[in-house]
């Protein structure tokens, strides 16, 4: 879990995030081992850049079990996976389909620890700061 205070995004450093998520479908299975999820992500370039952005999404204390791009298992070498953070480095410079399943190192009855400090609420976090989907 992580335990770094979030950083400010000032609006003089946001730009645009290179990638739209366009849906997101979760499937969770709870166990007091541990816990899976299957997300599935329809993903779109967001412009008209030559070269796709790498594909950066963050996680937390996750293991990789799966991972399929429009229905085919995404081969090892195209994409690395940290118990943080999952890269694609060349996604598709189109619309796509992704489907990923972790296991949760942290079991539900250690749910304590996903709790939000007091005042806080829980979101999902892209890659590298609180801004959408997007590669840097």
């Amino acid at each position: 879990m992580r335990t770094e205070e979030a950083r400010p995004v000032r609006l003089e450093d946001y730009r645009p995030p290179d990638w739209l998520v366009e849906t997101v479908e979760l499937d969770v299975t709870l166990d007091p081992v541990a816990t899976r999820v299957r997300a599935t992500l329809t993903l779109r370039p967001n412009g008209k850049r030559a070269a796709p952005a790498p594909l950066m999404l963050d996680g937390d204390a996750l293991e990789l079990r799966a991972l399929k791009l429009d229905g085919a298992a995404l081969p090892h070498e195209q994409f690395v996976a940290t118990a943080d953070r999952l890269t694609i480095a060349q996604p598709p410079h189109r619309p796509f389909r992704l489907e990923i399943e972790t296991v949760d190192i942290c079991a539900p009855d250690q749910a304590a620890a996903l709790s939000p400090a007091p005042g806080r609420a829980i979101a999902a976090r892209p890659a590298g700061t609180d801004r959408a989907a997007h590669g840097h």
